[in-house]
């Protein structure tokens, strides 16, 4: 998934609505652990995550698991 601007990586914003959860809940899965840390791009001296779109499946795959356990994602240790 390209965000529209045809640019060749992804934002934390475009992963976030590719898994149907806010910003703040994809941080906290990466600080959790339950996610793994993205590569960073940096442009000048402000680092950006990046996610490609192998990032972006395994991500969605991982989330759809947790939601198959019926357990609040919440509970989910790493």
């Amino acid at each position: 998934m390209k965000s529209k601007k045809n640019k060749n990586y992804n934002t934390i914003a475009d992963l976030a609505k590719e898994l149907g959860v806010s910003i703040d809940t994809v941080r906290r899965y990466i600080k959790k652990g339950m996610l793994p840390r993205p590569r960073r791009v940096f442009f000048g001296t402000v680092g950006v995550a990046v996610f490609n779109e192998k990032y972006i499946s395994d991500a969605r795959r991982k989330l759809k698991g947790w939601r198959k356990t019926g357990a609040p994602i919440s509970n989910i240790r790493v």
